[in-house]
């Protein structure tokens, strides 16, 4: 299994597939209006040709 625990002070999120491709993009924006982390979780199983987004 490949995979990803992440935790943040209000909650934990778990992405992970048995056999595929398995992405974690962090993008943060910080300016004098604004100051946000995004986060985006995709997935890919290669047998199943199937797409996930948590």
């Amino acid at each position: 299994m490949i995979g990803f625990n992440i935790k943040s002070k209000k909650e934990k999120i778990t992405v992970a597939l048995e056999e595929g491709v398995v992405s974690i993009i962090f993008t943060r924006l910080k300016n004098v209006e604004r100051d946000e982390i995004q986060l985006s979780a995709t997935g890919l199983n290669f047998e199943k040709q199937e797409n996930y987004k948590w």
